[in-house]
Formats: C-alpha cells, sequence, structure tokens
C-alpha cells in the first residue's frame, strides 16, 4: 500500500514516464524485484479503484482524475465553491464545473453567498476602410 500511496503522489505532481517513476522508486523501494512490473500492478489497481490514468505505449502516465476524497476545511470548501460560481459567471463553465467536482466528494453541501459579476471583456475597436469605426 506504501508503493502505491507513494505512486499516486508522484503522479498528483505532474506526468511521469514509466523510467521515470522506476528511477525514483527503485531506491524508495529497494526490496522490489522487478519494479516496472510493480508499477504496471499499482496503476491497475488505481485504475481500479476509480481512478482515471492516462498511458500508452512511449507516453507518461497521466493522471487525470481521482475520487479520492479531500479534507478540506470549512473556508476551503467556501473558496472552492465561490471560485467555481465566479468562473461559471465569468463564462468558464467547463473551469467551474472541474472546481466544482472537488466538492462533490464531500459529505455536506456547501452554502455559496450569493453575488453576481458583470464581465465584458474590451475588445479592440475595428477600423473601417473609410477611417470610421
Amino acid at each position: 500500500m506504501e508503493f502505491d500511496l507513494r505512486l499516486l503522489q508522484l503522479l498528483c505532481q505532474r506526468p511521469y514516464r514509466r523510467q521515470e517513476l522506476a528511477a525514483i522508486l527503485q531506491p524508495e523501494f529497494p526490496h522490489s524485484k522487478d519494479i516496472y512490473q510493480q508499477i504496471s500492478r499499482s496503476i491497475k489497481r488505481w485504475r481500479d479503484r476509480g481512478c482515471e490514468i492516462k498511458s500508452s505505449n512511449q507516453t507518461p502516465y497521466i493522471l487525470r482524475k481521482t475520487n479520492l476524497p479531500l479534507l478540506l476545511s470549512e473556508e476551503q470548501k467556501q473558496a472552492i465553491a465561490l471560485g467555481s460560481k465566479l468562473l461559471e459567471n465569468l463564462g468558464f463553465v467547463a473551469e467551474g464545473a472541474h472546481l466544482g467536482e472537488i466538492l462533490l466528494h464531500s459529505s455536506e453541501p456547501v452554502a455559496i453567498p450569493c453575488f453576481s459579476s458583470n464581465f465584458d471583456p474590451p475588445f479592440p475597436t475595428a477600423t473601417l476602410p473609410c477611417g470610421r469605426k
């Protein structure tokens, strides 16, 4: 289990190729006979537990999604909920939804204070051929 947790911790930081993972994990777990096989089995176990880990031949392992709960304070939950709502109001719906997914694993719904946002990005005015704007 310690190996599995360390592997997931590494994949949370950034994508890693199999050789990179082996180079990091081999010194930490010298009792492992076949580190490459242990990495493959660990990846399979995380996938079986609901983690979405992307990989194919000659590409790094990329952790796309995990369903493990986060331990967040009430203030942190409120900040995430507010950020999610703000992004959605600004037109960044997909990004707001990604933030909102973090809160799906929390036991209680988070109350979001009401607010409104008015986001009108500046667009450069085009100059017409006759010189008018």
